[in-house]
């Protein structure tokens, strides 16, 4: 907190130091005289006094930098929204006839240059800056104006330094002066939205809200790195006095400014005759407002609490003044004609418990705008220019639950709109309800679609694909209620956003027309939503997801969904669809940029489920459980991923039973090689040994549990310490045809200290004792032929009861050591950097209250003898006489049995 109030003192200080700077840095005398000087609303306007030309330089590095790239256009776009004449090109190429410079301009060559519209403003790279144009910064190629931005490369997204000149007269901003120089940087928007400004012919302003603005808060926010990215009023004003009003229309024709493919990139020749690149950012170009549309014979005012009966607005009577707001009664309709213009004071609302029809056409269309939209209906409100329209000007038009379905909106033209006690709303609210909305048109609102009101939704279908629903709070399918969803649907949600499932949900996409669910930035779906152009764009994790509750039913489906920007909630990262003991049907579903790109295992304690969606992969964040009853069966190529110290522990069932051709995975969260790029990352994470935990069978589980043509990878880590893949806590699942791949351990850990009776019959796997085990008093362990059991360094097994080896001639059992790669393969995963040696491990030591009907016959051992340092034999005998027989001992510290008191 100190240093950030001794930051915060450092910029008043330098505050004030850069307004003295400025004001005796201003025009000179003779050109206050030449140049017309001029002041609005606090804004000192310096109209050019040449062509009106400018252009914006970058270099190599910053066109190279996408968020860069992106929030100088973004910083374009929001001064080409105020005006029809102000152009900004950020989407065309510059042809040979219309280069805007050559390297021998420097040397003062006349500028070869066609301006295409009244006011224009290109972006061009500048290879050799910054050295050669700040020998040269003031009347440099002799334009009214131009603008070099610095990008701070070793800081993403902020900004180094930046230099504006209009009329040969210079603005420098540096970092370089700055005491308290944030590292974070300075926001490359908020920066390069002032430089433009100068650009365009703003000097600063004395108005502290405006972006052009040296005083104030507002100026030392924008030191310490805040975003300040928005217009003020007063810089709306100063450009139109510049331009003329925005209604006026374009004095000449503008070019066509389709969107093209990518960056152009042109090699222009020197006269040395080396090649120099010019490149041309692109955006699509704010649309432009229709021309101002007269009111017929209004104004018509209305201040009504209620509308109560039968009412048509006509187009005769627009504009409609809707002064206060409006509801339109259960059981009355409100119909407006074709071409019927109807406009709304600040934070009014139209509410409809009954019915709306608007039934515009597409020549004629109804307008919904703000009471100071003067385009509309003329300067309604009679104050001039004095008003200019904004987002969120007025309300919006909201269906209630009672409203009457049979509602009706085609062919309507909603502007300004979105505005509630200080927060941004849809254009048009749904508290579930469902009027049939097509042609609709939506301009320059806080939100440009259909927001959801209600939290518990009704049974509804969302069908109208014409216009984007918007989600900007958890909302909810509660028990007994369906949502279905249209092929085409996009739907988009706000940050931290949710759908919960308690009952049913149908997403019903098509390969030709998948619905969508994406963030509420995504402006490459369905467009700009958020109506804030390049200002905010999507990033993993925008939103939350959707999540199937234990009471959902299993009858849900989703088909062909696209599903973006999802899997953020409260700091943590979910998968984009979370179930929590739910299954529903999965089909179709495209997964991109979300925080976790698969299906997340919500539950702790799973009900009895079959996990059998195998086009998405599972993802297990956190331990899970079988508990007492319950039984998970895993079909045949289902992909499970776990995160980091996530296991599966498994107290009755599991029945996990892969194919020769359609194996079970089960793998690390960070592998890509399996199920695509789950954790969204690319390759910043690569798949280690050990990423996740393990399969844990407990004593209580269900011998019948079976797992076949299984592939574990990547697992084996708790704690610190290294396991097996699948651990037996006294419990014999059947196991067959699995696949051990870059695993801690690869295979099956012994973990109980105390084995209860038990059969070791699973011989395509190795069993692996990682510490002292005991067969107590009348327990019993056999182990069949064929059976490889390692032993880890110093450990042993002690036989206070009966141990039944019954190994063959063609088929032994193998005692060994954990090191020896020869037998069972590399069950340590080290390669061949562990070499067995004698005395690897401990011994078999049978005690003298061990069952003298204990039989060995035909096992191998192999590399035993060591504990605490000294070596022992492979097998001792504490007064104890079981049979041995065919036994083979090599590489031992000491063959044969040893005879101990």
């Amino acid at each position: 907190m100190n240093m950030l109030w001794s930051r915060f003192a450092w910029a008043l200080i330098w505050g004030m130091a850069a307004v003295l700077v400025t004001a005796l840095s201003g025009l000179s005398q003779t050109e206050r005289i030449v140049l017309t000087h001029l002041a609005r609303n606090g804004v000192e306007i310096r109209p050019w006094h040449k062509e009106c030309v400018g252009q914006v330089r970058l270099t190599t590095a910053d066109l190279q930098n996408e968020n860069f790239r992106q929030a100088v256009v973004a910083a374009a776009q929001t001064w080409n929204n105020v005006h029809s004449q102000l152009y900004i090109v950020t989407d065309a190429s510059i042809t040979d006839e219309q280069r805007l410079y050559t390297p021998t301009d420097f040397e003062g060559n006349t500028i070869d240059w066609f301006p295409l519209a009244p006011c224009e403003i290109r972006f061009v790279l500048a290879s050799d800056m910054p050295d050669r144009a700040l020998a040269s910064d003031e009347g440099l190629l002799n334009l009214p104006a131009w603008t070099q931005l610095y990008n701070d490369a070793e800081r993403e997204g902020s900004m180094l330094a930046a230099l504006a000149v209009l009329n040969d007269l210079k603005h420098s901003w540096t970092t370089s002066w700055i005491p308290f120089y944030d590292p974070r940087g300075f926001d490359v928007q908020t920066i390069a939205t002032h430089e433009l400004g100068h650009t365009l012919g703003l000097e600063h302003s004395s108005d502290n809200r405006s972006i052009m603005t040296v005083n104030g808060p507002n100026h030392v926010l924008r030191w310490l790195g805040v975003k300040l990215r928005n217009l003020a009023d007063s810089d709306r004003e100063a450009v139109m006095a510049l331009y003329g009003r925005r209604d006026a229309g374009p004095s000449a024709p503008l070019p066509d400014l389709s969107p093209r493919p990518a960056p152009t990139i042109r090699a222009e020749a020197t006269p040395g005759g080396t090649a120099k690149e010019t490149t041309v950012l692109r955006a699509a170009p704010a649309p432009k407002p229709p021309a101002t549309i007269p009111g017929p014979s209004g104004p018509t005012e209305f201040c009504e609490e209620e509308i109560g009966e039968a009412t048509v607005w006509t187009a005769q009577e627009s504009p409609y003044m809707v002064m206060c707001d409006l509801t339109v009664g259960a059981n009355a309709t409100l119909s407006l004609d074709a071409g019927t213009m109807v406009k709304f004071a600040e934070g009014v609302n139209l509410f409809v418990d009954g019915a709306l029809r608007i039934e515009g056409t597409a020549d004629e269309p109804v307008y919904f705008t703000a009471l100071s939209d003067d385009t509309v209906g003329g300067d309604t409100n009679a104050d001039g220019s004095t008003i200019i329209p904004g987002a969120g000007s007025w309300g919006f038009i909201q269906f209630n639950d009672r409203s009457n379905d049979d509602s009706l909106i085609e062919h309507l033209v909603i502007r300004y709109s979105g505005h509630f006690v200080g927060s941004g709303y849809g254009a048009i609210r749904l508290q579930n309800a469902s009027p049939s909305l097509s042609a609709i048109t939506f301009e320059e609102n806080a939100l440009n679609g259909v927001q959801i009101a209600a939290e518990n939704l009704a049974t509804a279908t969302w069908d109208n694909t014409d216009v984007i629903y918007s989600v900007t709070h958890d909302i909810t399918v509660p028990a007994d209620q369906t949502l279905t969803i249209a092929p085409g649907k996009i739907v988009k949600f706000a940050t931290g956003a949710n759908l919960h499932v308690d009952h049913m949900l149908q997403i019903e996409g098509t390969v030709n027309a998948p619905v969508h669910f994406t963030s509420l930035t995504d402006d490459a779906v369905g467009g700009d939503t958020n109506g804030d152009g390049f200002s905010t764009l999507p990033a993993v994790g925008d939103w939350g997801y959707i999540q199937f509750n234990d009471r959902s039913i299993d009858e849900s489906t989703i088909k062909h969904l696209t599903i973006r920007y999802s899997g953020h909630f409260a700091g943590s990262n979910y998968g984009a669809i979370r179930l929590q003991n739910a299954s529903p049907k999965l089909s179709g579903i495209t997964f991109q940029d979300n925080a976790l790109n698969g299906v997340e295992v919500a539950a702790e304690n799973l009900a009895s489920d079959t996990w059998d969606n195998s086009e998405v992969v599972y993802i297990v964040t956190h331990d899970v459980t079988i508990p007492a009853d319950q039984t998970l069966t895993v079909m045949p190529g289902i992909v499970v991923k776990f995160a980091s110290g996530a296991n599966l522990y498994v107290d009755h069932g599991l029945h996990a039973a892969g194919t020769d051709n359609a194996p079970i995975y089960f793998t690390s969260l960070t592998d890509d090689a399996v199920g695509g790029d789950t954790n969204g990352d690319g390759s910043t994470t690569l798949p280690t040994v050990g990423d996740w935990g393990y399969i844990q069978f407990n004593d209580r589980s269900d011998d019948d549990s079976l797992i076949q043509h299984l592939v574990f990878r990547y697992s084996g880590h708790f704690a610190g310490s290294n396991y097996g893949a699948i651990r037996l806590e006294n419990a014999s699942p059947i196991l067959s045809a699995l696949v051990f791949e870059e695993n801690a351990l690869n295979g099956v850990q012994i973990a109980a200290e105390n084995l209860t009776s038990d059969t070791w019959d699973n011989t395509e796997v190795v069993y692996v004792i990682t510490h002292d085990a005991a067969i107590p008093a009348d327990e019993t362990l056999t182990i069949v032929p064929g059976q490889i059991v390692k032993f880890a360094p110093g450990v042993g097994l002690y036989v206070d009861h009966e141990l039944r080896i019954d190994g063959t001639a063609n088929m032994p059992v193998y005692f060994t050591s954990l090191a020896d790669d020869s037998v069972g393969g590399d069950t340590n995963g080290d390669g061949s950097a562990l070499l067995p040696a004698a005395g690897d491990w401990g011994y078999v030591q049978f005690n003298d209250n061990s069952d003298d009907s204990s039989v060995v016959q035909h096992l191998v051992i192999r590399y035993a003898g060591h504990f605490a340092g000294s070596g022992y034999g492979a097998i001792r005998l504490q007064n104890a006489s079981p049979r041995l027989a065919d036994i083979i001992y090599e590489n031992n510290a000491h063959d044969g049995p040893e005879v101990i008191e």
